[in-house]
This record gives C-alpha cells, sequence and structure tokens, in this order.
C-alpha cells in the first residue's frame, strides 16, 4: 500500500481518492467518504456551516510562518494518532470536494465565500502558498495538519526533541545556522541564509548564535502561553 503512494511517477501512483478505497484506511475509518456517506458540495451553504471557524483562523494565521517553522511542523505532524486528528481529518475531506488528497484554490474559495470571508482568488492562491511546503499549488493533508492543529495541545518535549535531534547534524546538543542549512537541503528546501539567520536571532535567548532546545521550543508557543 505504501509503495504505491511513493511511486514517483504519478500515471502509475495511486491517487488520494484510490488510496482512501484501501482497507488498511477502513481500519482506522479514514474511508468514510468513498462508503456513501454524503458529503455536500463545494457550493453548498453546508460546506460553510461544517468548517469550523478556528480551522479558518488558524490557516490565516499560518500565513507569515517562516520555512524552518512550516518544515518543523510538517515533521511533527507525522507524529500525531488517529484519534488527535479526527476532527482535522474529517475538515479536510469536507473541503477536499474530490477526494484527491489535496486542497485546491477553487476548493479552499468556495469554503471562504460560504463563510462569508471577504477574500480576492489571489488573497487565497497566497494563503495557499504559505501553507504549500511542497510547492505544488495545493494543500495535502500534511500540509493542512501543519497550519491548523492546536500546538499547544498536540506539541509536548518529547516530539519537539525528536524533531529537535533532526536538526542537531552534528549532535552538538545546539542547532547552527548550518546546521538547520543542511538538514533542509536534505529535506529537499532551500531556505536563504539571512533568514535561517534572522529566525536564529530572534530565538536566541543567550546570544551564543544558536538555539539550544528550549529556545527551538519557544518558536513554536510563539504568541500563545503555555501551560
Amino acid at each position: 500500500m505504501i509503495g504505491k503512494l511513493l511511486v514517483v511517477n504519478s500515471k502509475k501512483r495511486l491517487s488520494g481518492h484510490e488510496a482512501l478505497k484501501h482497507k488498511w484506511f477502513a481500519q482506522f475509518g479514514l474511508d468514510k467518504s468513498v462508503k456513501g456517506v454524503p458529503i455536500p458540495a463545494a457550493g453548498d451553504k453546508k460546506v460553510g456551516d461544517l468548517i469550523s471557524n478556528e480551522v479558518i483562523s488558524r490557516l490565516r494565521m499560518f500565513k507569515g510562518e517562516s520555512h524552518f517553522k512550516r518544515a518543523a511542523m510538517n515533521l511533527l505532524v507525522k507524529t500525531a494518532s488517529d484519534d488527535e486528528v479526527r476532527e482535522l481529518r474529517e475538515q479536510f475531506m469536507l473541503i477536499d470536494q474530490d477526494g484527491t488528497g489535496l486542497i485546491k484554490v477553487s476548493e479552499l474559495a468556495a469554503v471562504l465565500k460560504n463563510k462569508e470571508m471577504n477574500m480576492s482568488d489571489n488573497d487565497i492562491k497566497d494563503l495557499i502558498g504559505q501553507m504549500d511546503y511542497h510547492n505544488n499549488g495545493m494543500i495535502n493533508y500534511s500540509e493542512f495538519l501543519s497550519a491548523t492543529i492546536d500546538a499547544k495541545s498536540f506539541l509536548n518535549d518529547q516530539r519537539l526533541l525528536a524533531v529537535f535531534n533532526q536538526f542537531d547534524t552534528d549532535g552538538s546538543q545546539k542547532i547552527t545556522e548550518e546546521n538547520i542549512y543542511l538538514a533542509m537541503q536534505k529535506l529537499g528546501q532551500e531556505i536563504p541564509r539571512e533568514e535561517i539567520s534572522q529566525m536564529i536571532k530572534k530565538h536566541d535567548l543567550t546570544k551564543d548564535g544558536c538555539l539550544a532546545f528550549h529556545e527551538f521550543k519557544s518558536i513554536f508557543f510563539e504568541g500563545a502561553a503555555e501551560e
């Protein structure tokens, strides 16, 4: 199953709709959209009513987040359990009207219109671009989770430390500008060194030119008080 999803050739790879039909998804209840359960059409007012205002708010707030934080969140959400993301998965499936596993500009625009959000098509394209970690002009499931998951309730030291260690490429227990640059290259992402430098300066509380774990952790709770 996983092998069929990872095939490079898109013509041979399973589509999101085909994947949802697989028995592997059925055991987690992820195939409900192909079992005859009615989902309102994109133009139906019911879609707007079913999409959480909080989800829309988080989507909009995610705009402007750094490449580094987006990359880290894409890694972090892969550790989420089914129970932790059940509601967000249902929200994603409501917006993803054609079941491709990707949210298109038109699909998000239909929801925002029904929510009476005053956003132009260009605004929506820009919003998607901010979440579009893989640069394909659409939002996949992981990208959606990265933007909408409640960091305060989801993130913990164990999860954050695991991701911190992926960026701490030399095992020094600190993340340097070079560490981030190299780690992002391995993830297939190029980040301007100036952006990395500015991000480190912003969170480098000890002013030693790098990020210790507690400084790294502060990136994800910025603007929200930790308990």
